[in-house]
């Protein structure tokens, strides 16, 4: 049984009043997690880094500190940072090459390590043995 769910960088984006394209089952869902909502610190850098390519628009002004706005927006969320530790990086040497991309590895291997639920668009991710995967 899932201790939690563990959000793709894309359903924190869509998380947020500014972009809100989660149905209404997902909302369901992830309002039941007694165990709380987590984001990695890997999918906060993939959207900081996507932002500065010019790839993707912050759910925040762009002259506002990221840091400081990502803190605040999950706390309004209610959603926890979930650190990223040793035994999360080693645990990426196990993993089949289903994904190549070095972020949506890592948050599989912390929702395996924590036993969270992960929650993404990403169909791909669903290749991995063991990972639950809740579909947004």
């Amino acid at each position: 049984m899932s201790r939690g769910f563990l959000l793709d960088s894309h359903v924190l984006l869509w998380l947020t009043p500014v972009t809100p394209r989660l149905s209404s089952q997902v909302l369901d869902q992830l309002s039941l997690a007694a165990n709380g909502l987590f984001v990695s610190p890997a999918s906060v850098a993939e959207l900081c880094i996507k932002a500065s390519l010019g790839k993707l628009a912050l759910p925040f002004g762009q002259d506002e500190d990221a840091g400081e706005a990502f803190t605040q927006l999950l706390e309004e969320l209610g959603i926890v940072s979930l650190d990223v530790t040793l035994a999360h990086a080693s645990r990426l040497r196990d993993l089949p090459l289903h994904h190549r991309d070095p972020f949506d590895r890592l948050i599989v291997a912390q929702a395996l390590a924590e036993n969270l639920t992960l929650v993404t668009h990403d169909r791909t991710l669903g290749q991995y043995n063991g990972l639950s995967v809740l579909w947004a």
